[in-house]
Parts: C-alpha cells; structure tokens; sequence
C-alpha cells in the first residue's frame, strides 16, 4: 500500500487520475486529472494530457472513476462547544419530556458530588407530551450538581435549584436587559433562562482543564475532516479562541478557523488595532459578532407583529436600532466586518438599516447577517445593495417546519427565502450553526434543494428551493468569500489550496433523496489527506 499522506517533512507531489473531477470553477468545471504540489493544486486536466509529465517524480493515485470536489466550509459554527458536546449530555431527538428526563437520569449517575450537570439539545416543540422543562424534576435527579443544559438553539437554559443559586438568581433578581428569568405565577424561578438572561448562569459553570479541551478539540477537528470541512466560521467566546491558538501552537490546526469575537471586546480590538484578518491562513480574526434579537423556538425572534396565538409577544429586541447602529459603525471604522445574529424579520429589517448606514468605504468589509430566518420581501434586495452576506444554516429549514406553522402562520411564507435572497444576486454562505444542528453539508444541501421535514414528508414553500450546484457554492465558494479567502479555496484550480474531498456518489447525478447519504471517502487539507486515505486504496 503507498502512502498518500507523504513523509514527514517531504514535499507532497501526488498525481491524481482517471477520476471525476467537479470544479465549481466555471471556466474548467470538470476534469479527470489534477496534480497537487506541496500544498497547492498546480495543474487539472484530463488523462490524455498526462502524456508528456514526469510520472515518476509523482505518487500517481488512482481514482478510478470516484468524484472529487472541493472540501466543504461551514460559514457558522460554534466550534468549542462542538467539542465540549462530544462529553456532554445530548437531549437531540429526544420524543417527550418523559425520554428527555430518562436520558438525564442515567447521565447523571456518571457524576461526582458537586461537578457541573453540563447538556444541550432539548426541544420543547418535538415532544408529544405537554410537560415543559421544570427545575423540579432536575431537583430530582441531581440535586448535588448544578445543572446547565441549553435548549437545542442555546437561547434557553434549563436549570435546578443549585444551579440558580450558584447563579444567584431568586425571585427578587431583575430580567436582565434583552433577557428573561421564566417564573411560576408566584414569581418563583422555574429554572427556564432566557437569552441575556443565560450569561447569569454561564459565568459560574465550572470549566474543564486546557488538557482535557484540546483532546475534545483534536475530536472535534476529526469530525469537520469526516465531514469534508476544512474551513469554518467560528463564533465561540474569546476564551475558547485562546484555547485554538494554545491548539494550535501545540499540535497544529489542520482546519482553517475565523474567529468572529464577541461585541463586548470591540474596545480592546480597536485600541489593539485588529482587524479582519489579523493571523495566519490557519487561524485568523474575521471580525466581530453582536445579537439583533433572540430564536423562533423561543418565541424570542423579534417581529414586526405578535407571535401566532399571543396578542403581545413579539419577541425580544436583543441590541435597539441605535446601539446596534453605532456598534456596527464603531466595528467598520476600526476595519472589523461585523457579523448580526438576527432571525425575525424586524431584526433583519434593523440589521440592514445599520448596515446602510455605512459609508461606501466601510462597506467593502465582509459583513454578514447570520441566519437570516424570516425577512419581508422589502428587505430582501437591500443584501446585494448593501454589500451584505446572508449567512444562513438550511438544516434549520428543514428542522423548523412545524415550527414556523405554530408560530408564524401565514408569515412563514417570508423564512428560509433561499431562491430569492440568490436571485437578487445577494452574496450566499452556507453553514450548520453546529452543534446546534449536525456538522453535515450533505444534509444541509439536501435541506437547500428538498426544503422537507426529516422524515421526508412535509415541505416549505417548494418555489424557495435551489439548485444542487448553488447549494455546493453556498457551502465551498460562498463561504470562502464570507470569510475573506475566495483566493486561497472553495474552488480546485490552479494556486488554490489543495483542500479536496473524495466521495462516494456525484451529487449532480444522483437522486435528490439521496444526496444527504453520500459518504466521504477522503478529505485533504493543504495536499494532506487528513481522513479516509486508506479508503482510496481499496
């Protein structure tokens, strides 16, 4: 068996062949060949074009007849607590609160007296019994450990009574600014945070070493490579930014990481003078990352008009229109594109009127509106106007669609406006918010092109739907431009990096349905194959 990794220390020189090559460059969109030289593809062509190379100062593979396409990027992950998920309790796909509960009692029986009660993924609109989330019943099962458990869109908590204490939350404690702290109607906490409300409890979890973090990131680098992402959008918090560097230094990234940095270090940055790009190719600053308003399953998504079945509820403004304005100027000036988590369609409506108010100068910054959930029509055309990303994750589609019914109504005709956000020629990067939803481009492209429930049943709006080949841009090349490296990848030329992905089925032949059961066989990052090499040689 040969290698395709090469010698540590050697520079790689591997001719590939006979294979199906998808460039998602339209000036070559296929090929059979292509040569990788150190860490850059130098040549792409076809097999009767080898005649004439120097075959033997290569390592020749041969692809025998498997497709290759440029690896995936992921434009919005949360990529700290997707390793710190790998040891945490999971709730996703729990079926009631009932299951819910089961899964936490036996998780719990693995914890010493004491130790932090960490867990995500519980979803209150999945669950086929009325029974919400209730500080009691974790009382119940752990009522030694503080408990710490988001909701699947991590803008609700689920706490105990340890846990609020150690927060130091009581029934005389305020709804912090742009949060809530849900009560019983005796005022008593329930144990249910919301949004703001979330960082009370958050700034007393306990943490984990450094050592035990960078093995769940070297885990987690392991799963974007079985995914076929080499590059991605991160939006962790500042101290999960200094554990990658500290990875870094250690053991070597071999994923590319822009980090977005939370607003509330816009004064350190600026007096720093950082700006978008600060780094290396592995590891750089991409900007900042601010909150216009809250999420649909928490009814906290900011709207023009109540909620479906509340005559009030409109959701939570997060940042008003004048701070978010001067921040996303302050954030400009300072030559920092800025990135506005916004979901319901007043917030988007907010977060474009900041944006346009913008010189044209500070414009040219990559700036983004991350998930981009339900916008009106009106706004729409205002993205490629203004210069700005829609930053979407499509899983959410597909995962919201009852959702949107309950809630939304006859609104839900505005979310997930795929087709029409690329038909005004807007700028499109595609992502998973992982590990919210699945680090799965294969399931997110299926969710672009299909727009179904899970189960393959339901569908929204079927005239928002996109071609497969612009749902591979929005996860390769879109999101190279998203995060300012539309020269280095998302596409296989000549001088690109040699970020690949070998798999198992051509998406543009195979059938809808199955496009999100296609396997990666190989990634390669910089002409290393960093997963599945030995697949190659079967």
């Amino acid at each position: 068996m040969i290698s395709i990794s090469g010698r540590r220390g050697a520079r790689r020189k591997l001719l590939m062949h006979s294979g199906n090559i998808r460039t998602l460059e339209p000036r070559c969109p296929s090929a059979q060949a292509m040569i990788i030289d150190g860490q850059a593809i130098s040549w792409i062509g076809n097999n009767d074009e080898i005649v004439g190379i120097p075959v033997d100062e290569y390592t020749m593979l041969n692809l025998a007849g498997k497709t290759v396409m440029p690896s995936f990027g992921d434009a919005h992950v949360h990529f700290a607590y997707l390793a710190q998920s790998l040891a945490n309790l999971d709730l996703g796909g729990c079926k009631s609160y009932g299951e819910a509960l089961k899964r936490t009692e036996d998780f719990a029986r693995g914890l010493a007296r004491n130790e932090w009660f960490i867990g995500r993924g519980w979803k209150k609109d999945e669950w086929t019994d009325t029974r919400l989330p209730h500080k009691r019943d974790l009382d119940l099962i752990a009522p030694n450990n503080p408990a710490a458990i988001y909701s699947k869109d991590e803008h609700m908590y689920w706490t105990n009574s340890l846990g609020l204490k150690k927060a130091g939350i009581d029934r005389m404690t305020p709804d912090p600014e742009g949060g809530l702290i849900e009560r019983d109607n005796t005022g008593e906490p329930t144990g249910i945070l919301m949004e703001t409300a979330c960082a009370l409890l958050n700034q007393r979890i306990g943490k984990r070493s450094q050592s035990e973090v960078l093995k769940l990131i070297e885990r987690a680098v392991g799963e974007c490579h079985r995914s076929g992402v080499t590059a991605i959008g991160n939006f962790d918090d500042i101290d999960n930014f200094e554990l990658l560097q500290e990875y870094h230094k250690k053991i070597g990234l071999k994923i590319r990481v822009r980090q977005y940095i939370p607003i509330r270090f816009l004064d350190n940055l600026l007096t720093l003078n950082l700006k978008s790009g600060f780094g290396n190719r592995y590891l750089n600053i991409a900007g900042t990352k601010t909150f216009a308003d809250g999420s649909l399953g928490s009814q906290t998504a900011y709207m023009f008009g109540p909620y479906k079945g509340s005559r009030h509820n409109v959701g939570i403004e997060v940042t008003d229109q004048a701070t978010l304005t001067e921040l996303v100027r302050r954030s400009a000036s300072g030559g920092l594109a800025c990135a506005v988590h916004a979901i319901g369609d007043r917030a988007n409506h907010q977060v474009l009127n900041a944006f346009a108010d913008l010189s044209k100068k500070h414009r040219t910054l990559r700036h983004r509106i991350e998930h981009v959930q339900i916008i009106k029509d009106e706004d729409i055309p205002r993205f490629a106007q203004l210069g700005v990303i829609a930053s979407m994750q499509p899983s959410h589609c597909s995962s919201d669609i009852d959702l949107m019914a309950r809630y939304l109504g006859k609104r839900s005709n505005n979310a997930y406006s795929f087709r029409s956000i690329i038909d005004s020629d807007a700028r499109v990067a595609f992502g998973s918010d992982a590990p919210i939803e699945k680090l799965d481009p294969f399931g997110g492209i299926y969710s672009a092109i299909a727009r179904r429930s899970p189960d393959g049943g339901r569908r929204h709006r079927p005239d928002q739907r996109i071609s497969v080949g612009e749902a591979f841009a929005g996860f390769t090349s879109g999101v190279a431009y998203a995060l300012g490296d539309e020269n280095l990848f998302g596409v296989i030329a000549p001088g690109r990096s040699a970020d690949i992905i070998v798999m198992d089925e051509d998406p543009f032949r195979t059938r809808m349905e199955t496009i999100r059961d296609i396997e990666v066989l190989a990634t390669f990052f910089e002409g290393e194959c960093v997963f599945g090499g030995e697949r190659l040689m079967e």
